[in-house]
C-alpha cells in the first residue's frame, strides 16, 4: 500500500542524504552518479502519491509503480554493498585515524575501502545501470501525467516517550495543521463555537480581570492524546480569528516550562523574530518581559497556551507584560487538569470528548491510504477496522500512532496465529529490516525499537501473553492480523498448515519481500524463484535436505528458522552478504559454519534452545557489527565472545547467578541485564574470571597461579552503560575497592531490586560516572561519595534517607522517596525537582525554609532552583508546593508551619 512504499522511500532518501557522495563516487569510479541517484529518486518520490491513486484503475501505472519499488530496493542493496566493500580485516588504529568516508551515516576509513578494485568497478557498473533504469522509469512517468507533490520535510515525533518535552517539538512554534488529523463534523462544530466566543464575546469582558486586558477566556480540557491541541490549532487558524486580532501568539508550555524560551517565543509571534534577535541580552528575563510589553501595547492579542500543567506560566510570568494589550484580548488554554483552568480563572470550560466511532474509523483510514481506491478496499474491512478503533478507545493520538508504527505493525502479521511475538525477537528483526530510525541520537536502536513494541501493546494492537514478564511476549488478534495483512498487500505473505494449496501455488508469480511459512514442508524449488526476499521466517516447518537451499536468496536481511528440523546449517548461508539477523531457536544444529565471520552486517544471532551447540567458530570474532548473541548457556571464559561490544541478558528466570568473567570482555561497552528474579547475590565472578580460567579463556599454565585479584588487569575496561532491571531478589553486590573495574562507565541504571548499598568498588573506581538512575530499590538507604556524578534520578525508593558527598552533582530529580531527609556536601547542585503526588505533605524542614537558622535548610539553600510538588490525590485543591530561586532570591510556598 501507499503508506508502506512511501515509508520505504523516505528511509532510502535518508540513507542517501547521509552518504558522503563525492567520496563514494571517487572510490567507485562513477563521478556524479550517487548524486544523480539521489536526485532522480527524489523526483520520482514526489509523484509517488499521485501514482498510487491511479495504479488500481490502470494496469500500466500499477506496473510502473512495481518497477519503481523494485528499483528502490535494488538501490538499497547497492548502498549496502558499498559499505560491505570496506573489506579486509579490522583496520589498525593508524588506518582508522586517516581519511574517512560515510556509508549509511557510518564513518569508515577510506584507505581501507574497496581493497578489491574489481569489486569496486562491479558496484560502479551497477550504480550506472540503476541510474539508466531509473531514467527510463522517470521518462515513462510523463505518459501518465502524474502531479508532483511538493514535500515539506520534517522530523516526525518519535513513538519513544521521555519525561521531558523535546526542544524540537513542533508544538513549540506557531502550529501548522495536518489535515489528515482532522475528521468528523464535531471538531468543525467545536471550532466554530470557540472561534465565535473568542471573536464575538470578548468585547463583553473588556472590564474583567482586575485591570488586566488579557482575559483567560477558554480552557480546552481532556485526557492526553484526545485532541486538545488539534482543536486549538483549528481555532488558531480559523479565518475569522486571524482577521480579528492584531497579533496571535502560540506558546507550548509543557510540564517543565522554560520562562526565557516562552518570552522569546511570545515576542517573536507578537513583533517578529527579528525583535528577539535584536535584544542585547537574550537570556535576561526582565529585559524580555519589557520587550513583550512593548510588543503588545494597545494591540488586540490572542494568546494560546498549549499543554499547561500549572497556572504559574500565566499568573507569574505572562499576565503582567500582556496586561498592556488592548481590551478584550482573550486567552485559550489547553490542559489535562481542570484545576489549572480554575486557578487561571477561565470563563468557559470546553471538554474534548473521544472521537465518535465513525469519525475514528475515518481517521484510521487517513493514516493508511493515499487514494480513493485503497479507501474503497478498506471499507470492505470496516468490521475489522471498527474493532481496531474500539481497541484505541476513541483516542485520536492512539489511532494516529498506528500510522506512525505502520511498518513494524504490519511486520508482526507475518507471525502465525497464536504464535507468541517476543519483544527481543521482533525488535531485532525490525532493526535488521531498517524500520528503526533513532531521531534522538542515542545510538541504541534496541531501545527505540523496544519503545515501538510497547506502543503497539499500549494501543491494543498486540495482546500480552500469559507467562511473560512485563508484557515482553504478545500475540496478535485475528482481526488485527487480517487488517495488517491487507495493508501489506504483496509486500509480505504468511502461509500455514490450514492452507491446502502448495507453497508454490500460494507464491505464484508474485515477487514478495517477506515470507513466513509455518507447519508445512518447505518446497525449496518454489523459494528459489523468490530472489527478492528480505525476510524468511520458518516456524516448525519440515526442511528437506538441500545443501544449497539458500543460494538464490542473496537479498535476505532476516533469516529465522525456529523449531525447524534442521540438523546442519548449509555453508551457503555465508554468502548472504546483506544478512543482519540469524535466528536458529530450537533447531538441532551442532555448529555454525566456519565462515560465519564473512557476514559483515550480521548484528543478531539467536541460538536459544540449540542444545547441541557446544562451541562457536573462531571466525565469529570478525563480526564487528554483532550486537547480540543469545545462547542461553554459560558464557564463562569463552574466547569467541571477546569481540562483543553489546550484550543483553534477558529472562534469566531460573538462574541464580550471572555469567562469570564478563568483566574480561575487552570491547564490551554496553551491558544490560533484565529479568533475573532468582539472583540474590552478584559475586566477584561477575567481574573477574572464575578460579581456574585464565583471561584468554584457556586453562592457565602450570607455572602461573591465577587468582581472583591478580593477572586480570582492569575489568570492563570499555563499559560505558550498565543496567540491572527486574532482579527482584538481588540484595548484595560484591566489589571491593582493590578490584579495578569500569573506568569508562558513564551511566548506571538499577531498577526493581533489594540492593541495600552500592558496592565500595563502584564508589572508588567509576571516575567517569555521570548519570545514575535508581528506581524501586526497596532497601537502599543512601547515595554517597560519588564524586564524578552529575545527574541523579531517584524514583520509588521507600527507604532512601540521604544523598551525601557528591561533589560534582548538579541536577537531582526525585519522585516518591518519602524517607529522603538529608542533602549534605553537594556544593555543585544547581537544580532539584522533587515530586510526590501521593504525599500528604512535603518534607518537614521545608516548612521552616524561611528560617535561615534551620540546619536542613542551610544544606540546600545554595541550590539555584528548587521545585517541590505534592498533593493528596483525592482532592485537586489540596496541591502543595515549594518554589525557591537563589538569584534573584525568591521563595514561594503554600505550606503552613502547622
Amino acid at each position: 500500500m501507499a503508506a508502506m512504499l512511501d515509508a520505504f522511500a523516505s528511509s532510502l532518501a535518508r540513507i542517501l542524504a547521509e552518504t558522503a557522495k563525492e567520496e563514494v563516487e571517487a572510490l567507485l569510479g562513477v563521478p556524479g552518479e550517487i548524486s544523480r541517484l539521489e536526485a532522480t529518486l527524489g523526483d520520482l518520490r514526489a509523484v509517488l502519491s499521485d501514482a498510487e491513486r491511479a495504479r488500481d484503475r490502470d494496469a500500466a501505472v500499477d506496473r510502473w509503480v512495481r518497477e519503481l519499488r523494485d528499483a528502490m530496493y535494488d538501490a538499497d542493496d547497492i548502498l549496502d554493498e558499498c559499505q560491505a566493500a570496506e573489506g579486509g580485516e579490522a583496520a589498525t588504529p593508524v588506518a582508522m585515524a586517516g581519511c574517512c568516508c560515510c556509508f549509511r551515516g557510518v564513518r569508515v576509513p577510506a584507505l581501507s575501502c574497496f581493497r578489491d578494485p574489481v569489486r569496486a568497478r562491479e558496484i560502479g557498473k551497477r550504480v550506472r545501470a540503476l541510474n539508466r533504469r531509473l531514467d527510463g522509469i522517470e521518462r515513462r512517468s510523463s505518459r501518465f501525467g502524474f502531479v508532483s507533490q511538493t514535500r515539506i520535510i520534517s522530523s516526525s515525533p518519535s513513538p519513544c516517550c521521555s519525561r521531558r518535552a523535546d526542544s524540537g517539538d513542533g508544538r513549540r512554534t506557531a502550529p501548522g495543521l495536518i489535515r489528515s488529523d482532522v475528521v468528523g463534523e464535531k471538531i468543525a462544530e467545536d471550532t466554530r463555537m470557540l472561534a465565535d466566543i473568542l471573536v464575538s464575546k470578548t468585547t463583553d469582558l473588556d472590564d474583567a480581570g482586575g485591570g488586566c486586558n488579557l482575559i483567560p477566556t477558554i480552557a480546552v480540557t481532556g485526557a492526553g492524546g484526545i485532541g486538545k491541541t488539534t482543536l486549538a490549532r483549528m481555532v488558531f487558524g480559523d479565518a475569522t480569528v486571524q482577521e480579528s486580532f492584531d497579533a496571535r501568539i502560540w506558546l507550548f508550555v509543557g510540564r517543565d516550562a522554560d520562562e526565557v524560551t516562552m518570552l522569546r517565543s511570545a515576542i517573536a509571534h507578537a513583533a517578529g523574530a527579528a525583535s528577539c534577535e535584536d535584544l542585547a541580552v537574550a537570556g535576561d528575563k526582565a529585559l524580555l518581559e519589557r520587550a513583550l510589553q512593548r510588543a503588545v501595547t494597545h494591540r488586540k492579542v490572542l494568546l494560546v497556551m498549549d499543554d499547561v500543567w500549572s497556572d504559574a506560566a500565566w499568573n507569574e510570568l505572562l499576565r503582567v507584560p500582556l496586561s498592556h494589550g488592548a481590551p478584550g484580548s482573550p486567552i485559550l488554554v489547553t490542559t489535562r487538569n481542570d484545576g489549572v483552568a480554575h486557578r487561571m480563572k477561565v470563563r468557559y470550560l470546553h471538554r474534548v470528548d473521544k472521537l465518535r466511532r465513525q469519525d475514528a474509523w475515518s481517521l484510521l483510514k487517513k493514516q493508511i491510504v493515499l487514494n480513493k481506491s485503497d479507501e474503497a478496499e478498506l471499507d470492505e474491512l470496516e468490521d475489522i477496522g471498527m474493532q481496531i478503533v474500539d481497541r484505541c478507545d476513541g483516542l485520536p493520538l492512539a489511532i494516529k500512532m498506528i500510522g506512525g508504527l505502520l511498518q513494524c505493525f504490519v511486520y508482526c502479521s507475518l507471525f502465525p496465529r497464536g504464535e507468541v511475538i517476543e519483544s527481543r525477537t521482533i525488535v531485532r528483526m525490525w532493526i535488521a529490516e531498517g524500520f528503526v530510525q533513532d531521531s534522538t541520537g542515542s545510538g541504541l536502536p534496541e531501545a527505540v525499537a523496544a519503545q515501538y513494541y510497547k506502543e503497539l501493546v499500549l494501543r491494543n494492537l498486540l495482546d500480552p501473553s500469559d507467562g511473560y514478564y512485563d508484557q515482553l511476549g504478545c500475540t496478535m488478534h485475528d482481526v488485527v492480523r487480517s487488517f495488517a495483512q491487507h495493508v501489506a498487500k504483496d509486500e509480505g505473505l504468511a502461509i500455514n498448515e490450514m492452507q491446502k494449496q502448495t507453497i508454490g501455488d500460494a507464491l505464484g508469480t508474485l515477487k514478495f519481500r517477506r515470507l513466513c511459512i509455518s507447519n508445512k514442508q518447505v518446497e525449496w524449488d518454489a523459494l528459489q524463484r523468490q530472489v527478492s526476499l528480505r525476510t524468511l521466517i520458518l516456524f516448525r516447518s519440515i526442511v528437506t535436505k538441500h545443501k544449497n537451499f539458500l543460494n538464490n536468496l542473496s537479498c535476505l536481511r532476516v533469516l529465522h528458522l525456529e523449531d525447524a528440523n534442521l540438523i546442519v546449517l548449509p555453508d551457503s548461508i555465508c554468502h548472504l552478504k546483506h544478512l543482519r539477523y540469524l535466528g536458529l531457536k530450537g533447531t538441532y544444529i551442532s555448529a555454525l559454519p566456519n565462515l560465519i565471520g564473512n557476514l559483515r552486517f550480521l548484528q543478531h544471532i539467536d541460538l536459544c534452545g540449540c542444545i547441541n551447540v557446544s562451541e562457536l567458530p573462531e571466525s565469529i570474532v570478525r563480526l564487528r557489527k554483532l550486537r547480540s548473541l543469545d545462547i542461553r548457556h554459560n558464557v564463562d571464559g569463552h574466547p569467541a565472545f571477546r569481540s562483543l561490544r553489546r550484550l543483553v541478558l534477558e529472562d534469566y528466570a531460573c538462574c541464580d547467578r550471572l555469567p562469570g568473567g564478563l568483566g574480561q570482555l575487552p570491547y564490551l561497552d554496553y551491558l544490560w541485564i533484565e529479568h533475573a528474579p532468582s539472583i540474590e547475590h552478584v559475586s566477584h565472578d561477575f567481574i573477574l574470571p572464575p578460579v581456574g580460567i585464565a583471561v584468554d579463556g584457556n586453562a592457565p599454565s602450570t607455572t602461573t597461579t591465577t587468582t581472583k585479584t591478580e593477572g586480570a588487569g582492569i575489568a570492563f575496561p570499555r563499559l560505558k552503560r550498565l543496567g540491572f532491571q527486574g532482579m527482584l531478589r538481588w540484595a548484595s553486590w560484591d566489589w571491593d575497592e582493590h578490584v579495578q573495574a569500569m573506568p569508562a562507565l558513564e551511566s548506571l541504571t538499577v531498577e526493581s531490586c533489594k540492593l541495600n548499598r552500592l558496592p565500595p568498588g563502584l564508589v572508588y573506581h567509576t571516575r567517569a560516572l555521570k548519570a545514575l538512575v535508581l528506581t524501586n530499590a526497596v532497601s537502599l538507604e543512601s547515595v554517597e561519595n560519588l564524586h564524578s556524578l552529575v545527574e541523579l534520578y531517584l524514583a520509588d525508593n521507600p527507604k532512601l534517607e540521604m544523598v551525601v558527598n557528591c561533589s560534582s552533582l548538579t541536577k537531582i530529580e526525585i519522585l516518591r522517596c518519602p524517607e529522603l531527609k538529608a542533602f549534605d556536601r553537594l556544593p555543585a547542585v544547581r537544580s532539584i525537582v522533587w515530586e510526590d503526588l501521593d504525599a500528604d505533605t512535603l518534607p518537614g524542614y521545608l516548612q521552616e525554609a524561611k528560617d535561615a537558622s534551620s540546619e536542613e535548610w542551610r544544606s540546600v539553600r545554595h541550590v539555584q532552583q528548587l521545585k517541590v510538588f505534592g498533593f493528596k490525590p483525592q482532592s485537586e485543591t489540596s496541591e502543595c508546593y515549594f518554589l525557591y530561586t537563589k538569584e534573584p532570591y525568591h521563595v514561594e510556598t503554600n505550606i503552613s508551619k502547622a
